[in-house]
Order: structure tokens, then C-alpha cells, then sequence
């Protein structure tokens, strides 16, 4: 199939899929990982996904600089073909005959483009500036008794702010929560932190409330809103715990629903191909958490199902590349809890 790209946002994106038997997807991963670590410089955005439509596979999507596009492609049928020459699986499943309208592609195969790239809601400018705040007023230092890079730091604080309120999206709200969290908890800015964001509670809640179980193109905001609402709970000074709680409630309640015989499109999907791999890792350690300050029961069925995957082992494990911001956030909050 043609290698071709599409433009969005300034960058090429494609995608390619490697038919691999699914019991040996654990060593299939771990090469895409390697690959990814060995030519990272070259991506601006590197995802993975497991599939069995139309054979079994893991399939990647990533975006690049276009002047790039002839190298990467060439790396990336190098190092996967002789993968798959080097190390071919065996017994992948059959499929029953007439079950997919498309052709199924054969076993230990590279294919270029085979699917419909799903385009992500990406900030990494906004992340960007979350980072830089968040590391200046860590770092800052007294000079004369006066922190050195406060005023600098406020100001970008309120830069940050307008972005965020300006078009209400509810991923940048739940970012600028985490935030506000971290430095609040950290005793490094002095603010009604409830007042600051009673409005965000309430608005998450509605978006939260208006989407009935997370599915595929959601994982981001389920993530985010999972960290937003925890980290709410975490502050010992805040009057609406019992909200908070009662919202940590209802995000697991959604992520249960996750693992029921819902209807998706046409057919039952399992809940490993809703998402990233990377996201099973990061919604794990949050199920962690939750179930450490006992908030609900309901968590440790939760935790059961979702250790009950059968690759759940090496996803937890794969070193795939995480969300900076995120696990920037985590550190800060999640230490000593």
C-alpha cells in the first residue's frame, strides 16, 4: 500500500499496522517501544493501539516533520521487516469467514495506512507553558528575602488562565485544576483554591454527566478528569470533598462500564482495543490511588477486571513514553500519598 501522509497542524501524519499473532503481542510491543526510543527525536506524537480488525495487530499512528517522511518510512520498514523475518509468530486466531467485510491481512505482515487515523486533541504548546510555570515556582529561589522569579511566574500563571477560559474546553480546565493543585498543595501560591475552581468542578461534572460510558477518543478526558478530581480530594483545605468523592465515584462507575458487553458501532469490542496502551498503565495507577483513600468499593472490582486483561502484565511494563505533564502533575501530588 502507498506510504502517503496527511497534513494537519503543520505536521505529517501516518500510520502502519504489523499483523502479529496476538499471544505474541507482548514481544511486538516491546519492539515498538524500542523503536520509538531509538528514533524519538524524529516524532512529535507516537501512539500505539492493539486491533484484531482484519487480523491481529498493534497498529501506530505519528506525526512528523514532512522533510522527515522518506527517512522515518525507511527505518520503520527496515526495522519491522526484518522483525518480522527475525522473529515470526505463530497460531495467530481465525476468523470466522465473512465476519469482517474487508479482507483480513496475513500473519507477521506490515501495512502501510490500513486504517482511519483518529486525530488527537493535542496542546503541546499549552503543555508546554503548564510545564514552564509549574517548574518555575518549583525551582524559584529566595534573593533578599524575595523569591527571584515571582512576578515572571504569576505572570505566566495568569497568560495560562485566559487561554484556558477563553474557549472552555474541558481537557485545558482540568490541566489548569492539576495545576492550581500542585502549587496550591505545595504551599507555593496563597488562594481560595475552592473559590478559584467551583466553576471548573461544575463544568467537568456536566461534561462528565452529559457523555454516558468513556470511548475510543475520550481517553484524554477520562484521564484528565480522573487526575482533576483526585487531586481535588487530596486538598485537606477544601469544602467539597464529599463532591469530589462523590465524583471520583462516578468516573470509576464509568470505567466499570468500560468492561460490560456494551455495543460499539456494530459489534462488542473489548475494552484493550478502546484505547492507547499507554493509557491501561496510566488509568491503573489511578485506580491505585483511588483505592488507597477508600472512597468506594467498586474500585477494587475495577482494579480485578482490569488485571484480568491478558496483556495487562506487559502493559504495565513496556516503558512506552508518557505524558509529561500528567506524571509531572502526579509527582507532585501523588508523593507520600
Amino acid at each position: 500500500m502507498k506510504q502517503n501522509y496527511t497534513l494537519m497542524g503543520g505536521k505529517a501524519w501516518c500510520c502502519f499496522s504489523v499483523f502479529y499473532s496476538r499471544k505474541a503481542w507482548g514481544s511486538l510491543l516491546t519492539e515498538v517501544v524500542s523503536f520509538y526510543r531509538e528514533f524519538q527525536s524524529l516524532f512529535h506524537y507516537f501512539v500505539a493501539y492493539f486491533s484484531e480488525q482484519q487480523g491481529e495487530h498493534i497498529k501506530v499512528t505519528f506525526s512528523f516533520d514532512i522533510e522527515n517522511m522518506v527517512e522515518i518510512q525507511e527505518r520503520v520498514d527496515t526495522h519491522f521487516l526484518l522483525f518480522l523475518n527475525q522473529n515470526p509468530s505463530v497460531h495467530p486466531k481465525q476468523f470466522p469467514f465473512g465476519e469482517d467485510l474487508w479482507c483480513f491481512y496475513p500473519n507477521n505482515s506490515l501495512v502501510w495506512n490500513q486504517y482511519k487515523i483518529q486525530y488527537p486533541d493535542l496542546d503541546l504548546l499549552l503543555d508546554k507553558q503548564f510545564t514552564l510555570c509549574l517548574s518555575g515556582f518549583l525551582s524559584d529561589t529566595y534573593v533578599g528575602g524575595k523569591k527571584q522569579m515571582e512576578g515572571e511566574n504569576f505572570n505566566l500563571l495568569e497568560q495560562i488562565q485566559q487561554k484556558v477560559f477563553t474557549d472552555q474546553n474541558g481537557i485545558r480546565l482540568a490541566k489548569w485544576g492539576c495545576l492550581i493543585e500542585c502549587l496550591a498543595q505545595k504551599s507555593l501560591i496563597e488562594m481560595d483554591v475552592d473559590e478559584q475552581l467551583t466553576d471548573v468542578d461544575e463544568f467537568l461534572i456536566a461534561l462528565w454527566q452529559e457523555m454516558k460510558v468513556p470511548y475510543m477518543g475520550t481517553f484524554q478526558f477520562l484521564l484528565w478528569i480522573g487526575d482533576y478530581f483526585l487531586f481535588r480530594f487530596y486538598d485537606e483545605n477544601s469544602l467539597f470533598r464529599s463532591r469530589t468523592s462523590w465524583m471520583l465515584e462516578q468516573i470509576v462507575l464509568g470505567v466499570e462500564r468500560l468492561f460490560c458487553q456494551f455495543e460499539y458501532r456494530v459489534r462488542y469490542v473489548e475494552p484493550l482495543f478502546l484505547f492507547p496502551v499507554d493509557v491501561w498503565r496510566d488509568l491503573g495507577e489511578w485506580l491505585l490511588c483511588v483505592e488507597k483513600v477508600c472512597i468506594c468499593e467498586s474500585v477494587k472490582n475495577v482494579l480485578a477486571k482490569l488485571y484480568a486483561l491478558p496483556e495487562m502484565e506487559f502493559l504495565l511494563h513496556c516503558n512506552f513514553p508518557k505524558n509529561t505533564l500528567r506524571w509531572k502533575y502526579r509527582e507532585i501530588i501523588f508523593v507520600d500519598k
